[in-house]
């Protein structure tokens, strides 16, 4: 659960699908990884093991394309409008979000005063399946999952979105 005052969640009381993409979505962006077995290898090193086809089906999932660098290597890498996207939303729940907590199926997000249905929205468009909907106010915004197993997907999304704008920054 992500809270100002504290850091997010270590990684390992994540799902290990969630933690998986989480590295791989911070490895690519800060190293030129150019093949599946490299991927596959520097998951290792942080003591995630994958296989191939395991991160074959996350490439897919986070909808990765190859790019060539400035040295004419090749290298995996966001989408750019999904990058854009992804980092809008990030800006947007770093610079409103208080505290996000759980109860049950429920996810509490505080934000700033008349800054919850700008949290509302972000959750909309992470186009998650857990998530039913959610109910905002004037700085506490309600989101219903289906299952009480979806809540830590989806705060382990969030927390992914704020610490990707703080490393923007």
């Amino acid at each position: 659960m992500y809270n100002k005052e504290r850091e997010a969640e270590p990684e390992f009381m994540r799902s290990s699908k969630d933690a998986r993409q989480s590295a791989i979505m911070r490895l690519i962006s800060g190293e030129n990884i150019a093949t599946q077995e490299e991927l596959t290898g520097k998951l290792g090193e942080l003591g995630i093991v994958a296989t191939q086809a395991t991160v074959s089906r996350d490439i897919r999932e986070l909808m990765l394309r190859k790019e060539q660098t400035q040295s004419g290597a090749w290298r995996y890498a966001v989408a750019a409008a999904k990058k854009s996207d992804m980092q809008k939303l990030a800006i947007l729940l770093e610079q409103t979000v208080v505290s996000i907590d759980k109860a049950q199926n429920l996810i509490v997000i505080k934000t700033m005063s008349g800054a919850a249905h700008t949290a509302g929205e972000v959750v909309d468009n992470l186009d998650m399946p857990g998530i039913v909907g959610c109910i905002a106010g004037d700085n506490t915004c309600i989101v219903i999952t289906r299952k009480s197993a979806d809540v830590q997907h989806v705060i382990s999304r969030l927390d992914d979105l704020i610490a990707l704008a703080r490393s923007r920054s």
